[in-house]
């Protein structure tokens, strides 16, 4: 009765915090630069109403400029720093750079398995053993693996770039 108990109690206390998540917030000031945020009291007034709620880590997305409601805190006028926040140049940077790294990587074994498939080949027809048809269709089989990872890749890297294009990441951190 006591393990129950204390399942219970821990699934009630561990719900309400997976849900608490803090909003960021995005907008575009005149120039064009894109900001974010996670502070509602750091928007300027003026881009209020074109403010966007970005989508939270568990896929709703909620848009509307309504929600966001600024504190009763005094106009700082243009004496504060308005630099863009891109906190997530790294991430976007990573995420690509990590896929392409790994295609790469899988690209140039390939080269490599095709050689010993060849020289493979050659054994088998020449010897007619059968450790070497076994070697060949192993390394055949393995080959084939490593052309589908490269397709999986290049699938990601497009889903990627759609997601990227979505969320207005500039095409320098998709490089």
């Amino acid at each position: 009765m006591k393990i129950v108990f204390i399942v219970l109690m821990s699934v009630c206390l561990w719900m309400p915090a997976s849900e608490s998540q803090a909003a960021v917030y995005q907008w575009v000031d005149d120039k064009g630069v894109v900001h974010f945020t996670d502070n509602a009291d750091k928007i300027p007034s003026k881009y209020l109403n074109k403010v966007r709620e970005r989508e939270s880590v568990n896929g709703s997305v909620t848009v509307t400029p309504s929600t966001v409601q600024p504190s009763k805190q005094p106009d700082r006028g243009d004496t504060v720093d308005r630099a863009p926040v891109r906190e997530d140049e790294g991430v976007w940077r990573s995420r690509f750079s990590g896929l392409r790294e790994e295609k790469k990587q899988v690209e140039r074994g390939l080269v490599a398995k095709k050689e010993k498939l060849a020289t493979l080949r050659r054994k088998k027809a020449a010897y007619g053993r059968g450790s070497d048809r076994t070697a060949y269709y192993d390394q055949y089989a393995e080959i084939e693996r490593d052309e589908t990872r490269i397709k999986e890749l290049e699938q990601r890297l497009r889903d990627l770039d759609a997601e990227a294009g979505r969320a207005g990441v500039p095409l320098e951190w998709r490089q």
